[in-house]
């Protein structure tokens, strides 16, 4: 998958200019400022190279999922309701007192299509959020997964905890 090797490529790199600094620069010029300035570059990239690299992997999973999923009828895209609000960090959820609503986060919604309407209709058990839009699409995959079949049927709601009963 080309999201693992240029992680891999950048983990290669911030160990080349780590050891650059410990192996070279700093026998040669010592610890000065450059010397901190390219540890901290080395670390930074590290870093950057591991950032959410689970989370991305398991958005691209999530959206593969849901364009497929039968109960969307092809229409994942077209159905999608997206909101960037403003929550109350202590509550994750919208304070009546505006100035406490400090946190952003994505809000979907979403639901089956239907010939009925020609679009989809709301369904508030896949409403979901995230701190990012990765993170909410990776809350509905799991919502869907919770109450539809793989044929896009939705399950009964005797079905829908099943899975945490079982853990």
């Amino acid at each position: 998958m080309k999201t693992m090797k240029t992680c891999e490529e950048l983990k290669r790199r911030a160990k080349m200019i780590r050891d650059y600094a410990d192996n070279y620069y700093e026998e040669k010029y010592g610890f000065d400022e450059t010397y901190n300035s390219l540890c901290v570059a080395a670390n930074a990239l590290y870093i950057f190279s591991t950032f959410n690299i689970e989370v991305m992997m398991e958005f691209q999973d999530a959206w593969g999922f849901l364009e497929k999923h039968p109960m969307f009828c092809g229409e994942f895209v077209l159905g999608l309701d997206i909101d960037v609000v403003n929550v109350d960090p202590d509550t994750n959820r919208i304070n009546e007192d505006d100035s406490k609503n400090t946190k952003p986060q994505v809000w979907l919604e979403h639901g089956p299509w239907t010939d009925y309407i020609n679009g989809c209709r709301h369904d508030i058990n896949l409403d979901s959020f995230g701190d990012s839009f990765e993170e909410a699409i990776i809350d509905m995959a799991k919502r869907v997964r919770r109450f539809y079949y793989d044929n896009g049927d939705a399950k009964p709601t005797s079905e829908h905890y099943k899975e945490d009963e079982d853990e």
